[in-house]
């Protein structure tokens, strides 16, 4: 895989390629529906590597969702509250980054797919936007 940096993440060419396999791997299948083995094909790893990289899925997913051109949006700050599990922080942003649809169509996906999956209208807006 490459070197490392000091904080074990993958070397920047590697580690594009690695969140970029998983952005497109979120897109296709949801997050429910895309394991760390799916990850790993796409980028052409072993499971192993990964996890040596990325500690647990949602951990990954933080990371992807940081490194895409979302970053330097308000829909950056919304990732960070940590008072909220990782899925509610996701659709919290929902509305805000559906307006930045021309920046990154994957994570649209992934975040459309995410409000239709199984939570109540009244406890998912983006969900309530859509239905």
């Amino acid at each position: 895989m490459g070197r490392a940096t000091a904080a074990g993440e993958p070397s920047s060419n590697k580690r594009d390629a690695v969140l970029a396999a998983a952005v497109q791997c979120f897109a296709e299948h949801g997050l429910a529906g895309t394991g760390m083995r799916d990850i790993a094909r796409a980028a052409g790893l072993t499971e192993g590597t990964l996890y040596h990289y990325f500690a647990s899925k949602d951990a990954l997913i933080e990371a992807a969702f940081r490194w895409s051109a979302f970053q330097a949006s308000e829909l950056g700050r919304a990732m960070r509250r940590s008072d909220l599990p990782l899925r509610e922080r996701l659709l919290a942003v929902g509305g805000d980054f559906l307006a930045a649809l021309e920046r990154d169509r994957s994570w649209t996906r992934v975040v459309i797919r995410e409000a239709l999956r199984d939570a109540p209208q009244d406890r998912n807006p983006v969900r309530g936007a859509l239905v």
